[in-house]
C-alpha cells in the first residue's frame, strides 16, 4: 500500500515529474546550457522528492 502523503506533496511530485519531462524534451530538441542547469535543479528536487517518499513508506512500513 502506498504511504500516504498530503495533497500538497502529491501536486509537487506531479508538477516536479511534469517540469522534469518539459524540460528533458526541450533539452533534447533545443540543447542550451540555460535548459540543462534547469533540468538539473528539477532532477534534483525529484530526487529529493524520491527520497522524502521513500522515507514515508519505509516509516509507515510499507
Amino acid at each position: 500500500m502506498l504511504p500516504a502523503l498530503s495533497p500538497a506533496q502529491w501536486i509537487t511530485l506531479a508538477a516536479v515529474a511534469a517540469a522534469g519531462f518539459v524540460l528533458a524534451v526541450l533539452f533534447l530538441k533545443l540543447g542550451l546550457k540555460l535548459l540543462k542547469a534547469l533540468l538539473i535543479l528539477v532532477l534534483l528536487a525529484f530526487v529529493a522528492l524520491l527520497v522524502t517518499f521513500v522515507f514515508l513508506a519505509l516509516r509507515k512500513g510499507w
